[in-house]
């Protein structure tokens, strides 16, 4: 979900006798309907260490549009696999889903490839192959549903001083043209959704050989896999699914308020600590009064496009800020992050990374899956949202909170109302599988709340639910270890509870 938000399967065999075979079968494959992959560059510069052929390989999977129509056209989807090391390996790997819907794999590559990094910090076992997955319409998968339209509306806006309200109308008419361009293009829009997800995920077994798959979620990753196990249940070995975002929850009705539960919960936990209070005696009043000075008075700065380098003259406001604090509270330090920024700009200290905060990424987006996120969300989520009450509920939250949220919810409805697609129907209803699944949760995280894996795990009679304190969104990446120690034992042997002894120690 929204955001936030790694690759590789396993082969019992040596390398170049695996992929020969394979090669062949492709071409057996050239004029068939079965989905096929096929070996080619990496897409992204390997980490230090790895070696491409050998311990990393990269290629495309090929399947149908729609799959209800196998003779339609054929899409690619961008696979990059970590070959396992152990010296004995297992035949079933494990896929990583990202979140979004709509997020690109590259942050998980450059994590998860590292050989630097620790065994003990990877939420994986090394005898299985390591799959990154890189969704339709996302990344480098091909077609990308990006849309630049949108991209350029918001670097033109980078440097106005006004409401999120005010921008709104803007926004949705660059996402209409990209609707636009896109259906220009051929692409069908309505073949962008998690139930055409889960079948590429069967089809990318098929395509490689392998009996069954182990899945790895996070946020929207998760609702992905619940569709897998609820579509094809004889596929999946096991499931970790991280920071739970289930098809039946409704996100929309809920957004603001996980937000605003996260900062009001983090102004009384600072009041009733003693060290925090005698520091910060008034933070809740400080961020409205910063949150009011900075829309009077707003900061200019150099906003970089870091796709290009390119700078861009931007100004930094409260709406921004408020930008920055929910991008923060998706980190484990978030709320460390949050308070800092709040007194250094009620003392006018500007931190440094203002210039490169988490605000300006949503300001320069390239646009990334835009697309795909919004085929996903008008058919899953909006026509399941209750539209008053989802505006209403936003005027329940913080005043500080309620411009951003109210203009979230405005571009979503307006564009879904446009959008070529068609509710999900059953679709947005809990799993139930018997497939052994580790759920993790977080007591910060500000956009799949507890809440959501409680009602996930309702479906999951062979589910083990664990809820971590003071991680944001993302359990396996917290600094620890212990997420990534948990999910790999679990991996291992996912018919047993694994080992929580960690969590204690977070």
């Amino acid at each position: 979900m929204h955001g936030v938000q790694r690759v590789s399967f396993s082969l019992l065999i040596p390398l170049l006798l695996v992929f020969a075979p394979i090669s062949a079968h492709v071409a057996a494959q050239a004029t068939t309907n079965a989905p096929r992959f096929d070996v080619a560059p990496c897409m992204f510069t390997l980490p230090d260490g790895h070696t491409e052929g050998k311990t990393v390989v990269c290629g495309y999977l090929t399947v149908p549009e729609v799959h209800a129509n196998p003779a339609g056209p054929r899409i690619r989807l961008a696979i990059a696999i970590l070959k396992a090391t152990a010296a004995k390996t297992q035949p079933d790997p494990v896929v990583f889903l990202r979140g979004g819907p709509g997020g690109e794999i590259q942050p998980e590559i450059d994590t998860f490839f590292d050989r630097e990094t620790a065994d003990a910090d990877l939420p994986f076992p090394r005898d299985r192959d390591f799959i990154a997955f890189e969704q339709r319409g996302v990344g480098q998968s091909q077609p990308a549903l990006n849309c630049p339209e949108v991209s350029s509306q918001r670097l033109s806006m980078a440097n106005d001083n006004v409401s999120p309200e005010t921008k709104t109308d803007r926004i949705i008419a660059a996402t209409l043209q990209c609707r636009d361009r896109l259906v220009g293009l051929g692409i069908n829009l309505s073949a962008y959704t998690s139930t055409e997800s889960a079948a590429d995920l069967n089809d990318l077994r098929t395509a490689l050989g392998v009996p069954q798959i182990n899945l790895v979620g996070v946020s929207y990753g998760t609702r992905l896999a619940l569709a897998a196990m609820r579509d094809y249940p004889q596929i999946v070995r096991s499931a970790v699914l991280d920071s739970v975002f289930p098809p039946e929850v409704n996100a929309f009705e809920d957004d603001g308020a996980n937000f605003n539960r996260i900062l009001t919960q983090t102004f009384a936990a600072c009041a009733a600590a003693k060290s925090c209070a005698k520091q910060f005696p008034n933070l809740a009043s400080d961020f409205s009064d910063v949150f009011a000075r900075l829309n009077a008075q707003p900061i200019a700065h150099e906003t970089i496009d870091r796709t290009t380098g390119k700078s861009y003259p931007s100004v930094y406001n409260g709406y921004s800020l408020v930008d920055t604090i929910t991008s923060d509270f998706y980190d484990e330090e978030g709320v460390l992050d949050v308070i800092s920024m709040i007194e250094d700009l009620k003392q006018d200290n500007i931190p440094q990374r203002l210039d490169s905060s988490k605000a300006d990424v949503n300001i320069l987006q390239r646009g990334g899956g835009l697309a795909m996120y919004y085929s996903v969300t008008c058919s899953e989520e909006t026509p399941f949202n209750n539209r008053d009450l989802s505006f209403g509920n936003v005027e329940k939250i913080l005043p500080e909170l309620r411009p951003r949220f109210n203009a979230l919810l405005k571009v979503t409805y307006a564009v879904c109302d446009k959008w070529p697609t068609k509710p999900a129907g059953a679709f947005h209803q809990r799993v139930t599988s018997t497939i052994p699944a580790l759920l993790l949760s977080s007591s910060n995280d500000p956009a799949t709340p507890l809440l959501y894996a409680q009602s996930a795990a309702m479906g999951l009679p062979n589910g083990i639910l664990l809820r971590f304190p003071g991680v944001g969104h993302g359990v396996i990446y917290e600094s620890s270890g212990c997420g990534a120690s948990v999910s790999r034992a679990f991996l291992s042997n996912p018919t047993r509870r694994p080992p929580t002894d960690c969590i204690a120690k977070i």
